[in-house]
């Protein structure tokens, strides 16, 4: 049986085991207010208490707006040439998935494209995001 634990307010994550890097993940409520988000967190040992990364996670729920504020500016502003608004890319793209690295600062974050957005958008968009700014982005 997979161990377990219930963050509070978020809900219930199962720790894995891929080579020999250990992380929690589920999907969880309460990071975006319209749906649920795949997170992960990334642990050195199985045994590691996460207090450090609920906080974290509790402080990026709390900053959602702010966030995705900068993540739809930051597209916005390497898609110039398309002339997306804010507006535009909030009904296009959503958050789904919430990645928090080993060293407690790194964050990888996925956004996904709404089910009728035009082909040409039909992708993931995926950020490395360190102290309230992107790092890498998989697009530019």
């Amino acid at each position: 049986m997979k161990q377990q634990i219930i963050l509070d307010n978020f809900g219930t994550l199962q720790l894995f085991l891929e080579g020999q890097d250990y992380y929690w993940f589920g999907n969880v409520k309460n990071i975006s207010p319209d749906n649920k988000v795949e997170l992960t967190i990334n642990v050195d040992t199985r045994d590691k208490e996460l207090t450090t990364q609920t906080k974290l996670i509790s402080d990026l729920a709390g900053r959602y707006d702010k966030l995705m504020t900068m993540l739809y500016g930051y597209i916005r502003d390497s898609f110039t040439k398309d002339n997306k608004t804010t507006d535009e890319l909030k009904k296009m793209y959503f958050l789904t998935d919430v990645e928090l690295k080993k060293n407690n600062k790194d964050w990888w974050i996925v956004l996904e494209p709404m089910p009728d957005v035009e082909t040409i958008y039909n992708h993931f968009l995926r950020f490395t995001v360190s102290d309230d700014s992107v790092t890498w982005s998989n697009f530019e």
